[in-house]
């Protein structure tokens, strides 16, 4: 597995990236790609939106969407939000989620 994505990610090696059996922050392979196809999807999510709110039609929740995953996906907070950590570490809460 090779994982760059969230704050406790290796980043003193050739490679940047968690490269073992499973993250720093113990994120499994599956996870990795899954997280993988939501930043590559947010990517593109967010450039019509930027276009969107250009012209004047920006929509707020799809900027909260996005942040949002962006967000999960940069932190731990994937853990506790799944039932895979029962940690203090709290994800800030989202007052206003209709996605």
């Amino acid at each position: 597995m090779l994982c760059y994505q969230c704050e406790q990610a290796d980043r003193t090696g050739a490679v940047p990236g968690c490269a073992g059996p499973l993250g720093n922050c113990g994120k499994d392979p599956a996870t990795a790609d899954v997280q993988d196809l939501l930043v590559h999807s947010v990517q593109g999510i967010a450039q019509y939106a930027s276009r969107a709110r250009a012209l004047g039609a920006g929509d707020d929740e799809a900027a909260g969407f996005i942040l949002y995953s962006v967000f999960t996906t940069l932190t731990t907070c994937w853990r506790w939000a799944s039932g895979a950590s029962t940690s203090a570490r709290r994800c800030p809460p989202i007052s206003r989620r209709t996605w």
